[in-house]
């Protein structure tokens, strides 16, 4: 890990930022097909939520991006988890008087836990040679880097739409995402899930990504 910085990417930062929707198109359009790379003509796959989230990136001392989550904070549109679930649903397991936030765009680089890698991440493996940092490694920090912004900008609860086999391996490691409603096809079956940033905080303390888990894309 000591050779990845994770940090909230500052609204000014905008080359950073720019990294960041670049590494989302390249994960989106060019990896796994969710979008149409012509729709992308800059290259930049950015959406309305953007200016009223949080960013968070994982970056090499050269300054290249290899992993990025956003949360989207309250704004005048509500969340994109709104067009594919009843935001009722989500009123009824959040606490009077809880503020809540979105993740989305999670997106780890290939060189993290990508299909493609695995057979070359095997051959070192038996040639001795560890990774420097692992998918599930990138994952934890930036889910770090979210929780401490989320307690700090007083968000209690944080939502999303998650794949089964990330809510298992999260579930693994004590953070409890719940899930408040039917799964519903998004590029896929993904389950709506909300959980609570103390609690979230609490695992991580309790956790630490000792051993390399491959990882693919799983918020969407």
């Amino acid at each position: 890990m000591k050779s990845l910085i994770f940090k909230k990417v500052s609204s000014f930062e905008k080359e950073l930022i720019e990294k960041i929707f670049r590494l989302r198109f390249e994960v989106y359009a060019l990896q796994c097909g969710f979008i149409n790379e012509k729709d992308y003509p800059h290259g930049l796959e950015q959406d309305f939520y953007d200016e009223y989230s949080l960013h968070f990136g994982a970056f090499d001392p050269l300054g290249e991006v290899h992993g990025s989550v956003r949360m989207i904070m309250p704004n005048p549109k509500g969340y994109p988890i709104y067009q594919h679930v009843d935001p009722y649903l989500l009123t009824k397991v959040l606490p009077s008087g809880a503020k809540a936030a979105e993740i989305s765009r999670l997106v780890i680089s290939k060189r993290f836990g990508r299909k493609e890698n695995l057979a070359r991440r095997d051959q070192n493996f038996r040639r001795g040679v560890r990774p420097l940092f692992s998918a599930k490694g990138v994952t934890f920090k930036l889910c770090e880097q979210l929780t401490l912004q989320a307690i700090e900008n007083n968000v209690t609860h944080v939502f999303a739409l998650m794949e089964r086999s990330l809510l298992v391996l999260l579930h693994k490691y004590g953070f409890e995402f719940n899930q408040f409603a039917d799964p519903v096809d998004v590029f896929g079956m993904v389950y709506p899930c909300v959980a609570d940033t103390n609690q979230i905080a609490r695992a991580l303390l309790e956790h630490s990504p000792q051993e390399e888990i491959p990882l693919t894309l799983a918020l969407s």
